[in-house]
């Protein structure tokens, strides 16, 4: 079978999924592409909305929650915003189905999944000039996140798949499509990867009995990192590990607070080994819900949400803690207290965890190709 995915170079959780997904496609013989929706749209627009985005998150976090919130509101403007992204990328779109042969097409990304559900609709009307600009190999949506999103499900879309039976639930209710649950599209490494902890904390320099805290910001290094870092450090028995992504300023500024006040934390920049660092690690701070929180799940490690980052943050945290998969924290002591609870041994991390592995069941590649045969 012949698989087409549309991902975007957002952040790296959407391209991330993607990937993984083309992995088990390839693995079980199946002609996989993958395409970034940003080289969709002319003239670079979508590196400069990607930029804007992030720009967004840094600076006006209250300028991303204002635009998240707006389409819970008035989410009958969705149709028309659909159609105007649509008559822009849809030419590209088409033609990258084209070329691939595509007998399914796969959005891991939202703003691909309305413009795919748009050309799907497109397909089915019946003037010759809109069936010849729709999408006519089936369309499927992952959805990324924990929770719902009106912005995240377009009804032209043949069918919707998430990690937890309540954004199923909610996306099949707003929709009226077809949707199931799926597991997460996680790497094999992270699964496997407990049996390396001594070997990773050796590496790290982490003693036997020091509770080790990895602080998550995804690949930019966003939201209250440097609050939660002081709050960590300054907690007898937590040793912060920070994940800083590409944030070399983060970074920096970390390495200076923590030499200038004795601090003993382990600062880091972006790794391609996330999986050794949660094996070493006890506990996770996210605040993201995105693909590293569906990673510690594979791996084994709990995780406590505090100081979520605005829109899509906020919504995922949540709702992972209404699923039981995080601790949503309130406030510091809170916050620290807890990361002591689900760091050791004891009945609340066994139930979180156990919680998290009821999420990975059925194979969201098997179920993309079903679909595509």
């Amino acid at each position: 079978l012949r698989v087409l995915i549309v991902s975007a170079t957002v952040g790296a959780g959407d391209a991330g999924n993607a990937r993984e997904l083309a992995r088990r496609l390839k693995a079980s013989g199946h002609e996989v592409t993958v395409q970034d929706f940003l080289e969709a749209a002319p003239l670079r627009i979508g590196k400069a909305l990607s930029k804007t985005y992030e720009a967004e998150l840094r600076h006006a976090p209250w300028a991303y929650e204002l635009a998240f919130q707006i389409w819970f509101w008035v989410p009958f403007l969705l149709v028309p915003l659909a159609r105007f992204l649509s008559f822009f990328t849809r030419r590209t779109v088409r033609r990258w189905a084209r070329e691939s042969s595509a007998d399914v097409v796969v959005s891991t990304f939202p703003i691909a999944t309305q413009v795919l559900g748009d050309m799907r609709q497109r397909a089915q009307r019946r003037r010759p000039w809109h069936r010849r600009s729709g999408l006519h190999a089936p369309a499927v949506n992952f959805i990324t996140d924990f929770g719902y999103h009106p912005f995240w499900a377009h009804p032209g879309i043949d069918l919707n798949l998430a990690v937890h039976p309540r954004t199923v639930a909610d996306v099949a209710s707003h929709t009226g499509r077809p949707s199931a649950a799926c597991a997460p599209l996680v790497g094999p490494q992270f699964s496997t990867a407990r049996p390396r902890r001594a070997s990773q904390r050796a590496r790290l320099g982490l003693r036997q009995r020091e509770l080790a805290v990895l602080i998550s910001s995804g690949s930019w290094g966003v939201g209250a990192v440097r609050e939660t870092f002081e709050l960590v450090a300054t907690r007898p028995g937590l040793v912060p590990v920070v994940a800083c992504g590409r944030n070399d300023a983060l970074r920096s500024h970390l390495e200076d607070v923590a030499r200038d006040k004795g601090y003993r934390a382990i600062v880091l920049g972006w790794t391609d080994d996330m999986a050794g660092l949660m094996a070493a690690c006890d506990v996770l701070v996210e605040n993201a819900g995105g693909l590293t929180s569906l990673e510690a799940m594979a791996t084994g490690v709990p995780m406590v949400s505090f100081r979520p980052i605005p829109g899509h943050g906020r919504n995922s945290a949540a709702a992972m803690s209404a699923a039981g998969v995080t601790f949503l924290a309130h406030d510091p002591g809170e916050f620290l207290d807890n990361l002591v609870l689900l760091g050791r041994p004891g009945p609340a991390r066994e139930a979180q965890l156990a919680a998290a592995a009821r999420l990975f069941s059925s194979d969201a590649a098997v179920t993309v190709a079903d679909l595509a045969a």
